[in-house]
């Protein structure tokens, strides 16, 4: 019954338009090895199947590391977690990416790298290394870890990657039979000096259900938060509060929208301190239960003093917005009529991950993420 509610959930973020190859590789780094605090992990994966099971994290020490929450008696099972957001500092069209584990026999797993999208909320899978579900017809469809334990070191092949990407990187295992639970530990990538970008919401996801919208998001770095509220709105502007969930210094949160009624929707979250201080998300857009997706692009990312805006031809009206992750306007551009390019001047912002929005005057908006080195 597990297996069949999850072949049938919803996935509306794009996929990638290239194919990726998968080959072994001595070049891991260890960025995170969890002895310290989790690093911000989130479990499970706000991108993968709500029905995951979690990984927990063990705690600060010398032998800190995620375990798998679900009893073996469970099998078959699945069990996700996600990274926060890094930028990628890889060769052109790679990620190299490893993990130690252990594992009942037959344990199959999949990495997804995945490319957030902190405005619309959508995100686009840029890389993966097993597509569809972990069994197809009895054969494995997904990579199966040797028995036991060990170290995984893989290099993803794929177009879709260049650097300077704000990437996640998610990992699924599907645990077929065992008594042992799935451990994780000793995230790596390419380089020893890669940091996770300081974001708070790290990603949003909107999901049409029976009953209403589902809407979950994950968090980092949450400190004297007393609620969070999911807001709504129909024109992107006035936004009312739906439902309200209280912090539970959880990595993971969501609830439902059981009103929402109208064929276009935007959600963003509230999060309200005990202090009385808040911050907004971003906005996720939902057009007949999709998920809104970005076309415009923004390059290069990161950047020092300029980035050029590659979108459609546009009219008079058109402007160019740049805003913290947080909503506040920090600059505003006019770009020319009739330009599918735009040079924006970003020399006075301080380093940091920044939203580009780009309003065409007849009221499409997109929007797209940029680092300032």
């Amino acid at each position: 019954m597990l297996l069949t509610a999850l072949s049938l959930m919803p996935f509306t973020r794009a996929r990638a338009q290239n194919p990726t190859t998968v080959v072994n590789s001595n070049a891991c780094a260890v960025v995170q090895n969890f002895n310290s605090n989790s690093g911000n992990f989130t479990a499970p994966s706000i991108y993968s199947d709500q029905y995951d099971y979690e990984f927990d994290y063990t705690g600060a020490g010398t032998n800190g590391m995620f375990i798998s929450s679900a009893q073996a008696t469970l099998t078959p099972y699945e069990t996700s977690l996600i990274s926060p957001i890094y930028s990628n500092s890889a060769l052109d069209g790679t990620a190299t990416i490893g993990f130690s584990y252990s594992a009942p026999a037959g344990t199959l797993y999949r990495i997804r790298v995945i490319r957030p999208n902190v405005v619309s909320g959508g995100a686009d899978i840029l890389a993966i290394t097993s597509q569809g579900a972990p069994i197809i017809g009895g054969t494995p469809n997904w990579r199966q870890l040797p028995a036991g334990s060990g170290t995984i070191c893989l290099q993803l092949n794929d177009a879709d990657l260049h650097p300077g990407q704000n990437l996640r990187y998610e990992f699924t295992f599907y645990v077929t039979s065992g008594s042992a639970r799935v451990t994780f530990d000793n995230f790596s990538l390419n380089s020893i000096a890669a940091a996770p970008l300081p974001v708070t919401f790290m990603g949003i996801v909107a999901t049409q259900q029976d009953n209403g919208v589902s809407v979950r998001w994950d968090v980092s770095d949450e400190t004297d938060v007393l609620q969070y509220r999911l807001e709504r709105s129909t024109d992107g502007a006035s936004f009312a509060t739906v439902s309200t969930v209280p912090a539970q210094h959880k990595a993971v949160y969501g609830t439902v929208d059981l009103s929402a009624k109208a064929p276009v929707a935007y959600y963003r979250i509230k999060s309200v301190d005990i202090d009385g201080h808040f911050k907004y998300s971003t906005i996720i857009k939902l057009v007949n239960g999709n998920s809104y997706v970005n076309t415009i692009r923004v390059y290069p990312s990161p950047a020092r003093n300029q980035v050029t805006v590659q979108h459609s031809q546009l009219g008079d009206h058109a402007c160019i917005s740049i805003v913290t992750v947080d909503g506040k306007l920090l600059k505003r551009v006019t770009p020319a009529a009739g330009a599918s390019n735009t040079p924006v001047d970003i020399s006075s912002l301080s380093p940091g991950m920044y939203v580009l929005r780009l309003d065409n005057g007849n009221g499409k908006t997109e929007t797209a993420t940029f680092v300032k080195q």
